[in-house]
């Protein structure tokens, strides 16, 4: 990505901005308007003629961090009325892992004047004057994993119903994604969102229907580690090419993109920029069905896969024939009866993956790995080791990554995949108990730079069967340190 952060590599991460604004409107009659920016009056005045106006300004919205760290956020507040104003702040926490309550993780924002806040605090600005504070989420648990919402809102005290919000998330042992919910409304995005949460991620969600702004900018999709992007089985002609641009952006920073569209292809007028160079599509088969795909042997994401289709003929879904990919940093994901179904690749630093039908028509019931759950863990998981360069078809990843055991729960054994960059020196890979105690050592030594798995068959180092009960897998590497928690039941 394009921000990153030393510690433990982690990336500084933008998450959508949710804001709301109220001005006043004629015969000071009071509009209610969604989104971040000032709009016109009905005069055709514009936002010089308000009275009362608030804004902020924000370029960092997420934050990837350790267990008991501190992620920071920089915002700006405005008063971009005409008049002074007495604007009153405060924060909340709009979102906890299970079990975790305000006090493990507490936020406040502190001023320039290195005042800090945990509620509501006025603040007296003149038209176009200024005030920044440091918004901070701090994990005093140091033991759970997941992300949390924190909002700062903004409220007019010369009209109450001027007031915006500025969203951030933190983190914590998991890679931010962000979940786009460009499905007109149709509520498809639950399924991403619940296989997210039930593969162990967290996810953020970004809906274009209900944002004035439309769909996410390139601030929002670029600091992000993962976006994952549904349109669900509707159509995806909203899809513009300003969003493909935005799309080849983020890509081009290095992000990851995975896109389950059953008629994004059949939505374009024809090839683009986004199908031909990133995609590696120049033509395309429109409204072809398909009641089963089947994962390419030897990929990393999509071995020994075979995804039956609820709905068996979609007569939406797109077919891509057999591409012809340039080399093999891109690579076909699914085949079926009636050619391509999923593309994807690693190349130029960045990791793009596509689904030309609906994710929502993966089974939810069938056993590992052919389901919702499975595919989309290991999304993320691929993701999750972003790629700087592709050569002679190995990825060569920049920082170190520890991906979910699969299965999880396991009984009696499971994979840990891992990535290690070519400076990762000595390599540490270590089963722990709930208290921190080491269970078993897997890997203790030099490694050749890449990916790897390693198998835990659930013994301790004495080669004695474990109980049943929660474990934790830690990765030491090139002064980073990633852990992942393993779920054994017997």
């Amino acid at each position: 990505m394009r921000n990153r952060l030393p510690a433990l590599a982690v990336a500084v991460l933008g998450i959508l901005l949710s804001a709301s604004i109220a001005v006043a409107g004629p015969a000071g009659e009071a509009t209610l308007v969604e989104g971040g920016g000032f709009p016109d009056d009905i005069s055709g005045n514009g936002r010089s003629e308000r009275a009362y106006g608030v804004e902020f300004t924000t370029e960092i919205y997420a934050y990837e961090m350790d267990y008991g760290g501190e992620s920071t956020f920089y915002t700006v507040l405005t008063n971009t009325g005409t008049e002074t104003d007495v604007i009153t702040v405060d924060i909340t926490q709009d979102e906890l892992p299970d079990g975790v309550a305000s006090f493990d993780w507490f936020a406040n924002y502190c001023d320039t004047n290195g005042t800090c806040h945990f509620g509501p605090w006025d603040y007296t600005l003149a038209p176009g004057q200024a005030e920044t504070f440091d918004v901070h989420v701090i994990d005093n648990l140091g033991t759970a994993e997941g992300m949390a919402l924190t909002t700062l809102h903004a409220t007019s005290n010369g009209d109450t119903l001027v007031a915006i919000t500025e969203s951030y998330g933190t983190f914590i042992e998991v890679p931010s994604v962000l979940i786009v919910d460009d499905d007109g409304g149709a509520g498809d995005e639950t399924y991403i969102e619940t296989a997210v949460a039930d593969a162990g991620f967290s996810g953020r969600r970004y809906d274009p229907e209900t944002e004035l702004d439309g769909y996410p900018t390139l601030d929002m999709l670029d600091s992000h580690r993962v976006v994952l992007w549904t349109t669900g089985s509707g159509d995806a002609s909203g899809i513009t090419s300003t969003v493909e641009d935005s799309w080849m952006d983020y890509l081009n920073g290095g992000g990851s993109l995975f896109l389950a569209s059953s008629a994004y292809l059949s939505s374009r007028p024809g090839a683009t920029t986004f199908t031909t160079d990133y995609l590696h599509l120049t033509t395309w088969n429109d409204d072809v069905g398909g009641a089963l795909v089947t994962g390419v042997p030897g990929n990393g994401v999509t071995d020994d896969m075979t995804l039956p289709l609820t709905t068996a003929v979609a007569s939406s879904d797109d077919g891509m024939g057999n591409p012809d990919f340039p080399d093999d940093s891109f690579f076909t994901l699914f085949d079926s009866a009636e050619g391509a179904k999923g593309i994807g690749g690693g190349e130029d630093g960045h990791i793009l993956s596509f689904l030309s039908f609906a994710f929502e028509n993966i089974s939810t019931a069938a056993p590992d790995p052919n389901n919702q759950k499975t595919l989309i863990g290991r999304i993320i998981t691929w993701s999750d080791a972003i790629a700087t360069g592709v050569e002679d078809g190995e990825v060569e990843v920049a920082r170190v990554s520890l991906g979910q055991n699969f299965p999880n729960p396991f009984n009696p054994v499971t994979t840990i995949e891992y990535a290690v960059p070519a400076d990762a020196g000595r390599v540490s890979l270590t089963v722990h108990n709930v208290n921190g105690q080491v269970v078993r050592t897997l890997v203790d030594g030099r490694v050749s730079p890449g990916s790897h798995t390693v198998a835990w068959d659930g013994t301790d180092d004495a080669g004695k069967s474990v109980s049943s009960g929660i474990y934790f897998s830690r990765l030491t590497a090139a002064d980073d340190t990633a852990f992942m928690k393993m779920t054994l039941l017997k």
